[in-house]
Formats: structure tokens, sequence, C-alpha cells
């Protein structure tokens, strides 16, 4: 059996088609009397279910329609309504030729039973008795009879009021006000919505216009109602591609899109809802037009966050493995660097190796700087002093053809920060604004300030408080840079010099230190015109100190005793690499690359080893696990932890539980030597 659902609610059309189909019949689904008329006109159901009170035509109208056509007559009809219910709703329905009017809702199984009684009744009407359809005489005396009463009942109800009719008259007056102050109250509403808000016809002129449109266009309102609206708020000269109000007028549905509709830059969401008159046509449409620039601007910073913490999540994830490689790698060609001549081929190549050994080695410090995974040691620090050392510096190497202007706020607060950091955040800008001068010609202006920020003037997606900021900023005269380029500067390895000539980490790792400060990096640039860079730090309410300049390492390395040393890393090419270094210095070591083989050793013979050197990231007992366990055998046993990187344990984590010295590799052969001789002799500093 085909039946055909006529209802406005998807999720009641839905209920409706489930019931139908779990009984073996086939549901159509139409949403209001116009679509039911269209789907009539191309098959006949065997029985029709239908709402009453839907847009465009209920299911009176609908009836009606059907009931004047002789093939559509005989087609059973059921009313099943949530809102017409009343004696007279019923009456009036079945006087329509309704073959049951039941009320919203009823269970699955008594709705279906009733279905089943309407098909019987309609079958036994057509076997029994003759098919004709109800006389129009007959059919229109029984409507009239159903006015007539409603009639009758409202002549009653008004002779009834008529003796109130004083207080009708005030009831009136009363409603009169209350429809008055509706109406204000909806104008009101309707200029206070910031968004711009019209109401078009169906030649698409604006027939109302809020507030918030007279001030986008900068007219009164009298001047754009009337103007086709695609001119008056996009100044086109015909209707945009994929205009939402047309749509919406010929789907009579909302339509929402994003439009760029010049080429202004500006971003619009234009949505368009069809709006129906008394007749259930649809005769208008509510344009409702957002300004997204912004906010897809906003949107693309946060993508663009997101893009960094997860690229400084990979960066610090590798840097661990990667540093044991280096390790390696310089411990073996120190061991043959110590056995040939430094002159000879092989010589300068080990040389060669080592130098690029320690350049790797600070381009994972840079790599670690950038996703903030390096502790650093902050402390309080006046800018100005270190600025003051840079200009200094900059001045006595780059040529006179570039001018050094400076504006130094000598009142500027305190940041917190780590010096030696800050010293590559003032390089790297410095270089970078010198770099992009043309033939090393220009001026390069370094600033220092302090200012408040609100967090309106925060970036998005960084994590700071607003409050007392300095600032200190490079400008330089070069080239400037465009809008793309702009998107990727801070994206690690991305560069616009030639190979060889950059990493492209620089700037990555400004960004790195400065987040690690709490603080945010502006940038403005202009193609032709130059850039500046403003890096905004918090204030400090503690005195700021002036770097202190690192003492220079002692020449002479020092030569151990036969003190035992237990070496413990799961890496065996390090723990040969150290057990080399250290016998050679004149030291007694046992390696193990198992922590739990090595903590077993050390229980059977604990007075045997004088230091423990152990590895942070292992299987089995990782290096802290390993020097706690330690420790409760002997708690004045020296330990050094080395670690090519951990998130888990940090210096400051490691130094609290009792470990000597937290050293970070790769280690070089007089590094080790020195960490491991400090730590015997009770110099932890």
């Amino acid at each position: 059996m085909n039946i055909l659902v006529v209802e406005d609610h998807a999720g009641d059309r839905k209920l409706l088609r489930l019931n139908i189909e779990q009984h073996g019949h086939r549901a159509i689904e139409a949403e209001n009397g116009v679509e039911a008329l269209n789907i009539l006109s191309r098959e006949q159901p065997d029985l029709i279910i239908s709402d009453a009170l839907m847009p465009l035509l209920d299911g009176f109208g609908l009836l009606r329609a059907l009931k004047q056509d002789k093939r559509l007559a005989v087609i059973p009809f059921v009313f099943y309504s949530a809102v017409y219910t009343g004696a007279q709703d019923k009456a009036l329905a079945l006087a329509l030729g309704a073959d049951a009017f039941v009320a919203k809702p009823l269970e699955p199984e008594l709705l279906w039973q009733r279905i089943r009684d309407v098909v019987a009744d309609r079958k036994a009407k057509v076997d029994g008795q003759s098919d004709r359809p109800l006389p129009d005489e007959e059919f229109y005396r029984n409507y009239s009879q159903v006015v007539a009463t409603k009639l009758e009942e409202k002549v009653h109800e008004l002779e009834e009021e008529l003796e109130k009719r004083t207080q009708l008259e005030a009831e009136r007056a009363d409603m009169t006000r209350a429809l008055q102050q509706s109406r204000d109250e909806w104008e009101a509403t309707f200029n206070s919505i910031p968004l711009v808000v019209t109401i078009h016809d169906r030649d698409l002129r604006i027939i109302r216009a809020n507030e918030a449109t007279c001030r986008m266009l900068g007219q009164p309102r009298e001047e754009i109602l009337g103007r086709l609206c695609y001119e008056a708020l996009f100044g086109q000269t015909e209707p945009c591609p994929s205009c939402p109000a047309q749509i919406a007028f010929n789907e009579a549905r909302t339509h929402q899109q994003e439009m760029e509709p010049d080429r202004s830059g500006k971003l619009f969401l234009v949505s368009a809802t069809p709006f129906c008159n008394e007749k259930g046509e649809i005769d208008r449409i509510i344009h409702i037009v957002q300004d997204v620039t912004d906010l897809r601007e906003t949107e693309a910073r946060y993508r663009h966050a997101q893009k960094m913490e997860a690229i400084g999540t990979l960066a610090g994830g590798i840097a661990h493995d990667f540093n044991n490689i280096l390790f390696a790698i310089i411990g073996y060609a120190e061991f043959i660097q110590r056995d040939v001549p430094p002159d000879s081929k092989t010589g300068r190549n080990v040389a060669m190796i080592l130098e690029a050994g320690r350049r790797a080695t600070e381009l994972v410090k840079q790599i670690l700087t950038f996703s903030r995974r390096t502790e650093t040691k902050k402390q309080p620090l006046r800018l100005q002093l270190l600025i003051k050392e840079t200009l200094k510096m900059l001045r006595a190497t780059l040529p006179a053809t570039v001018t050094i202007l400076e504006d130094i706020d000598s009142d500027c607060g305190t940041v917190l920060a780590d010096p030696t950091n800050m010293h590559q955040v003032l390089i790297n800008l410095c270089t970078n604004a010198y770099q992009a001068l043309p033939d090393e010609k220009g001026t390069l202006r370094i600033a220092l300030h302090q200012r408040h920020v609100d967090t309106a003037d925060i970036p998005v997606r960084e994590d700071v408080e607003p409050g007392e900021f300095v600032v200190f900023s490079v400008s330089d005269t070069g080239c400037g840079m465009d809008r793309d380029t702009l998107e990727h500067i801070f994206e690690p390895y991305f560069t616009t010099k030639g190979p060889g000539e950059g990493t492209g980490l620089g700037l990555a790792v400004i960004h790195g230190i400065v987040q690690g400060c709490r603080g945010f990096v502006q940038v403005e640039s202009e193609v032709g015109r130059g850039t500046t860079f403003s890096v905004f730090l918090p204030v400090t309410m503690e005195a700021g100190s002036q770097p202190v300049a690192r003492q220079q390492k002692s020449a002479a390395v020092p030569v151990g005793k036969g003190q035992g040393i237990l070496v413990v890393d799961d890496e065996p090419l390090l723990v040969e690499v150290n057990r080399t270094r250290l016998e050679q210095q004149g030291y007694r070591v046992t390696g193990f690359t198992d922590s739990k083989e090595a903590l077993k050793t050390f229980r059977s013979r604990p007075d045997a080893f004088e230091l423990l050197i152990t590895d942070q990231t292992m299987p089995g007992l990782t290096g802290e696990e390993l020097a706690k366990a330690v420790l409760k055998i002997n708690p004045s046993l020296p330990i050094i932890l080395c670690t090519g990187h951990s998130e888990i344990v940090s210096e400051g984590k490691a130094l609290r539980q009792g470990i000597t010295q937290y050293v970070y590799k790769p280690l070089s052969r007089d590094e080790l030597l020195n960490a491991v001789h400090a730590a015997l002799e009770g110099n932890h500093g």
C-alpha cells in the first residue's frame, strides 16, 4: 500500500514513515499541501495522512482541493494533528470529507489500527456502495452548516459580551496600545541588531532596512528603500553569483553562504530566509549580511598557531634520538683525533667532523628552543643594558652605509628572561633586518618602551595575560614582506634566503623563546618600505640584573685516581664512548645497557662505585627511577643524569631529588670529564 504523508515537521514525518515501513508499506513524503498536490499530479496513493497546520497550504486546503478532483477525491484522508484538536475542528475536517481525525500524539500501534479501520471502512464503501464522490450540493450544505454553527456561536458570544461594551472598549484600547508597543519593540529590536538586516521583495528590492544597514552604507533609510539589494549593499550592477536571496526564493528554504562580492578583500556571510504572506506564498526574503573578514583571519591565525604547536611537538620528539646519534659521532671522532697528528689529512678531516657535530648540536638546541622544550635559567633582566651592549657590537660590525638609530627608554621595567636567549633574540632580529637592506644601505631602528597591553591587543592562541609589557622593536627600511610570506615566517625551516644562506630556524627560535617568557611577537611589514618586529615581554616586579659574563673553562682536564664509575645507557655505542673516555683518563668503569641489571650489580657491590652516570630515557628503569633506587642504598653517592631531551624530569626536579648534576647530550670529552671531576669533588655548582 502506498501512503502519502503530508507533514511539515521532519521528526513527525520520519516517525510516520518508520511506522508505515514497519508494517510493510511504502511511504511518500511531502512537507506541505503544495508539495503534496505536486506529488498527486504524478501518482495516486492508497491513503493520505496529513497534518492540519502547515506552511504554504494547510491540511484543510489540501483536503478541499482533493475533493474537487474526481481522481483524487476517492483517496482515504486521515487528519493527524496536534494543533487542531477541538470538536469544531474535527467536525470541520469530517465535513470536508476526512475519513478520520486523530489527535497527536498516538501510540504507533493504535495509530496503525485507526489507519486499518479507515482503509477497511473505505473498502466496504467501495465494495458495497456507490463510489460516486460526494455531490457538491451536499458537500457545501454540510460545510455551510458547520460555518453557520460557528457563526451562531460567535453571535451568542457577542450578545453575551454586549453588556460589557465599555470594558471591551477599554480592553481594545489596551490591546491597541499593546500592539503599538509590540510594533515599537519589534522596530527597536530590528534596529538594535548589529548585523546588516534587510527585507527584500521578489524583485530583490529592499523594502525594510535596519540601522546597521544605514551605518554601513552611510545613507539615510529613505535613500536605501526601493533600491536593488546587490546595487545598494555591494555596488554591483547585477545579482551576485549564487545569490542567496534568489536561491531562497526558488527553493523555499534558508540559504547561507560566504561571499566576496568585490576586490576589497572583504568577506561576508550572507543568509537569506523566505517569508510567507497570509496566503502561504513566499513574497519576501529576510536578508542578513555579516562582515566575517576579521573572524576568518582570526580562525586562520588560530589554525596557524595549532600548526606551530604540532611542529614544536614533533621537533621535541626527535631531539632525544638525534642527540644520542650525535653523542656517538662526536665521541668516536674525538678518539680518532687523539690518535692522529692534528696537521695530518685525517686530523683535519676529523676536526671538520667535530665542527659539523658541534653545529648539529647547536641546531638541535635551536629546535628545542623553538619548540619551548629546553630549560632556561630566567632571571630579572633590564633589557636596556643588554640592548646597549648589542648596539656596540652592531656598530663595530655593520658597514658605515647602515645607519643605526636607537630610542631606548631608560625607565623601562624589568622582565624575567634568560640573558643568553634575549641576546640571541636581539642578534637574530638585527641580523635579519640588516640582511633585508638593499645593497647593504639603509636604516635600522632599535626601540625599547614600556606600554600597557589589553586583551584585545594579544594575538589569538597566545597564553598571555594583559598588563604592563616591555616592548623592544627592530625596524628596517628594507624590502619588506608580502602577506603570504608573513603567514609563514615563524614556521621552522621557512626562509626567503638562498640555499646555504640560512636554516630557516631564526624566527622560529625567537617565537619559542618569547613564548617561553609568556610574551608574544608582532610583525608589521610593507613591500618596498620595510619591516618592524616588536617583542612584548611582561614586566616583573623583581629587581633587574645585568647578564653575567661566562667564565672561561680551564684548559686542564682533570685526571682520575682509579675511582669506580657505573655507566648506564640503553645505547651500546654511548656506553662504549663514555667507557673509553673515562678509562683513558684514569677511571675504572663498569658499563650496562640494561638499567635493571645495573641496579642488581650495584646492590651486590655498592662500595665498588663512587659515581653513577645514567641516561634518563631507558626501558625498564628510567634514569630517575634508577637514581632513586641507588640513593636508597647509598644516599651520599654522586649521580650525573644525562638526557638527549626529557619532558618528564627537569633540571630543577632532578636536583631536588638528590641528583648531583643534570647534563644535556651530546657531551664532548672535556665536558664529560669536567662534570665527573666536579661530581667526585663535591663541586656541584
